[in-house]
């Protein structure tokens, strides 16, 4: 089974969500957590590019998202309310995926680190629940 995480856009010279960059390494984290060997993991951003696109550029990005990786029968996590606002969910769920829209990661760096570890687990848990659902689906 497919999963893919949804950033936003890169680092200068990074690979989306890299284990290198604060979020990556929370990324990095969830996904140990995560409950199936099975899972292939794409690390992807809404917008290819190194900065925040302007506003009229949205769209496209997110089209360029959809057409890049056409996702079918997977899971799709949407990281943050920019990315859960511009990405293209009713296109995307015509394909037989399920969407889990979860906090970016950036937005618990200044919090303790119980507050990290309990995001860290909220989002996993969240997505097993997605995961076990759908391997129990797949199995009736």
């Amino acid at each position: 089974m497919k999963l893919y995480l949804v950033g936003q856009y890169n680092k200068p010279d990074k690979l989306p969500l890299c284990s290198s960059t604060k979020s990556g390494k929370v990324i990095d984290e969830i996904i140990k957590r995560l409950s199936s060997d099975l899972l292939v993991i794409h690390k992807t951003n809404l917008c290819n590019c190194d900065e925040q696109p302007p506003e009229e550029e949205i769209y496209t990005h997110a089209c360029d998202w959809f057409d890049n990786y056409h996702p079918e029968n997977a899971i799709v996590v949407l990281l943050g309310s920019w990315v859960q606002q511009n990405f293209l969910k009713e296109e995307v769920k015509v394909h037989g995926n399920s969407i889990v829209e979860i906090s970016h990661p950036a937005a618990h760096f200044y919090s303790a680190k119980v507050r990290r570890e309990e995001y860290i687990t909220k989002a996993a848990f969240a997505i097993n629940k997605e995961l076990i659902l759908r391997i129990s689906n797949h199995n009736h």
